[in-house]
């Protein structure tokens, strides 16, 4: 039926109704005249569903826009030195041999970085942390962007449980462990945290420790000595399970910083301040036991003093009976210090190897008295920087003392008006010895030969020091320390001393970074990297130098001449040599006990270990190492004696000993 024309609906009369055209697909659909209430609530249901799920992908969407991480934009800033290998981290691994992709998160969680910014940190006292839990986001995020294999990240985690175990320990000297030390306070570091880790892993002249950053998300660790990454690795080698532990690749898990320091990181001083008064600053901690004190403390540094605080502001810490202080840095680490009297200018003695004071002497309070041409402030064991204070006890009161001079900056000297009511010279008395080898003068014979064996200064600390003539104590070295490497199976070894020992003598020639041995059970042993059959063989390493502080010994043995020999040949074995060992030491040592009528000699076990400490890979199971401190004495003094504990071997052994050379 066609369609009317526009003309003929115009003539349509309005009271009449037109019938619509219908759209014939339209006629098929048939609407009931009634809508069911079930079908009402199935559409409400349908749609709160709906509208859930659109909810909830929302929410999806969004998280996973909360942790997805971009990469840092590639700048000249932030890139590693040209000359510094690194290897990359933006290629994850494929096991199945495909083309590697590149990996954005991996590039924000182990690029190596370049920043010059010296971070202002807010300490905090330190806090010994949970390991696993420090480094867990890390390792997550490692897990999470399948940059490794799963037997890598396997091995990861076994190392994280060997740390979370070392941690439920007790602390050690060598394995304190993770310590939080402080937050970084402004800048584009803001938030991170610093962290120090240290590990019970020792070799080539220091230990495994570094300092490193854990950013706010906690997924990223910044080591702030990159370098330090490739000693850790040395540590492993090829033996990770060597001591029956899985150590931390830490290569894989921190992310190298280039350029970072902390406030006062790369500034050593060369002298402070107290109350206006010059400190002298050590080149070497000496064994460090202050820092790690510090940390098992948590800051409280029980078993010292604080003296006061520098001009600059610095904390010292010290003890009424040692010699040197220690100052605490910005970056919370220590260095040795000491208050002691200024050098002159006249030159070095030739004979005892050390420069006079420049003292400017009341002749008129001294009277007839000598006094010598050169007094040393240092004494016990081969140490060249520490003073050594009066006897506990010793009067010092204004009426026991006279002075008799001024050093070359002003500060008055001492002696006692009555030496015989002195402890600290009647000390020095009990360990005189002639050199002629006659029969020991009375106190008073002492005193006209020697008529200011001493005298005393007070630091800027307000203690006494005591400076003796040089005859009394010559200065010593540290003579022929002898190691024997007994592995219990061919072994290369690696064995350092601490960077503060000045070695002047060893055998076979002592390298920069330490001795590298390939070692048999027999003893015997040739230098690495040359050939395991090269023709040198040694029986043992030995060295002699000078910096090893420790106090002197109140306990040992008075020995007289004739009885030299059979008192060594007694005693060694029972500190731990065997029948080799003795016969080497007492063929070394016999001819050095001469010329004395009487000897004190005193053996030193767990100090020496602490004085001048050895690092050793692998580390043995035994360690036996005895060090001979001695002086020759005119006549017999009252001395207690030692308790001596003979050592069991087992295992990978070491066998160290030594003694005193003087000058």
């Amino acid at each position: 039926m066609p369609s009317p024309s526009l003309k003929d609906q115009k003539s349509t009369p309005d009271n009449q109704v037109q019938t619509p055209k219908v759209n014939p697909l339209m006629q098929e659909v048939k609407i009931p005249k009634t809508f069911p209430a079930w079908a009402i609530v199935l559409i409400f249901v349908a749609g709160i569903a709906i509208g859930f799920g659109v909810f909830w992908a929302v929410m999806k969407y969004t998280q996973l826009k909360t942790v997805s991480l971009l990469a840092p934009e590639k700048t000249t800033e932030n890139q590693p030195p040209e000359d510094v290998v690194i290897p990359t981290s933006t290629q994850p691994i494929a096991d199945d041999g495909s083309q590697p992709t590149k990996n954005e998160y991996a590039d924000y969680i182990l690029s190596p970085i370049k920043d010059s910014e010296v971070l202002n940190m807010s300490w905090r006292p330190p806090v010994r942390r949970d390991p696993s839990v420090v480094f867990g986001g890390v390792l997550e995020a490692n897990r999470m962007i399948s940059l490794y294999s799963g037997d890598i990240i396997d091995r990861l985690n076994k190392a994280l449980d060997q740390l979370k175990n070392d941690y439920n320990q007790s602390v050690s000297e060598t394995s304190l462990g993770t310590w939080e030390l402080g937050v970084v306070a402004d800048g584009k570091y803001k938030g991170y945290k610093l962290f120090e880790h240290r590990e019970d892993v020792c070799e080539m002249g220091g230990c495994a420790d570094f300092r490193f950053l854990i950013s706010v998300d906690g997924k990223r660790a910044l080591i702030m000595d990159p370098l330090n990454l490739e000693l850790m690795k040395s540590y492993r080698g090829n033996d990770v399970d060597y001591r029956g532990r899985t150590y931390m690749e830490w290569e894989r898990v921190v992310t190298p910083a280039f350029g970072l320091n902390i406030v006062g990181e790369a500034t050593l001083p060369k002298e402070l301040l107290f109350n206006g008064k010059k400190l002298l600053v050590a080149e070497y901690l000496g064994w460090d036991n202050v820092y790690p004190d510090w940390l098992k403390t948590e800051g409280k540094m029980t078993g010292y003093e604080v003296f006061g605080k520098t001009d600059d502001g610095l904390t010292v810490y010290g003890t009424k009976q040692v010699g040197c202080v220690y100052v605490q840095m910005p970056n919370r680490y220590f260095v040795r210090v000491a208050s002691k009297i200024p050098e002159g200018d006249a030159p070095v003695s030739d004979e005892f190897g050390v420069r006079p004071l420049k003292i400017n002497w009341d002749r008129q309070a001294l009277g007839d008295k000598k006094v010598s041409e050169i007094y040393i402030a240092t004494g016990g064991g081969c140490e060249t920087f520490c003073p050594v204070l009066v006897e506990e006890g010793e009067n010092v009161g204004e009426t026991a003392l006279l002075k008799v001079g001024t050093t070359s900056d002003g500060g008055p000297i001492y002696i006692p008006k009555d030496p015989s009511n002195s402890k600290t010279i009647k000390a020095a008395y009990d360990t005189w010895f002639l050199t002629d080898g006659k029969t020991k003068p009375s106190f008073d014979e002492f005193l006209k030969q020697m008529p200011v064996p001493m005298f005393f200064w007070k630091d800027a600390f307000g203690r006494w020091q005591r400076y003796s003539d040089v005859n009394l104590s010559p200065p010593a070295e540290c003579g022929k320390p002898v190691i024997y490497l007994y592995p219990k199976q061919n072994t290369i070894v690696s064995v350092a001393l601490p960077k503060f020992i000045n070695v002047t003598v060893s055998e076979p020639k002592y390298p920069a970074g330490g001795w590298k041995v390939f070692a048999r059970p027999d003893g015997t042993m040739n230098i690495m990297p040359s050939s395991t059959h090269a023709t040198t063989t040694y029986s043992s390493l030995y060295w002699e130098g000078t910096g090893v502080g420790y106090a002197t010994p109140k306990d040992g043995f008075v020995v007289k001449d004739g009885q030299r020999k059979s008192f060594l040949l007694a005693t060694l074995p029972k500190y731990g040599l065997n029948a080799t060992e003795t016969r080497e030491f007492v063929e070394f040592w016999l001819p050095k006990l001469t010329g004395s009528p009487y000897y004190r000699i005193s053996f030193l076990t767990d100090t020496w270990s602490k004085a001048a400490p050895l690092y050793v890979k692998p580390a043995p199971q035994t360690s036996i190492r005895i060090f001979m401190d001695w002086q020759k004495l005119s006549s017999p003094i009252k001395i207690a004696a030692p308790r001596i504990v003979t050592p069991v071997r087992n295992g990978f052994t070491l066998v160290e000993w030594g003694g005193l050379i003087y000058n």
